[in-house]
């Protein structure tokens, strides 16, 4: 069990608990909007784009704790969770405009 004490550990557990709430969020957003918005591409893709920018993040996430904290890697991990943060919050906003149907032959949303 790790020492929760260290405020170090403490800090490096808290940003894997809200990373894998965050991934957990998003992996659900996309499912929904699959199953649910199929034919609204303009909230399916930006949700996709979201979860995908996620994806790299964490995979940067672990070179970055693999590299030693290397500063470029660092900067890398930070520019990509902003973009996660801008995609979330785009696919948000999307959610609350009554996009039309792009899907050849899709009805339009009641």
């Amino acid at each position: 069990m790790p020492n929760l004490a260290d405020p170090l550990v403490a800090i490096e557990y808290a940003h894997r608990l809200a990373a894998a709430v965050t991934s957990v969020c998003l992996l659900l957003t996309f499912v929904a909007a699959v199953l649910w918005f199929r034919a609204q591409r303009g909230l399916v893709i930006p949700s996709f784009a979201a979860l995908a920018i996620l994806g790299t993040q964490v995979f940067i996430g672990a070179l970055t704790v693999s590299s030693g904290l290397d500063w470029v890697i660092v900067t890398v991990h930070l520019a990509l969770g902003t973009a996660t943060f801008a995609a979330s919050l785009a696919v948000a906003l999307l959610s609350f405009v009554r996009l039309p149907p792009t899907l050849p032959g899709a009805a339009a949303p009641d």
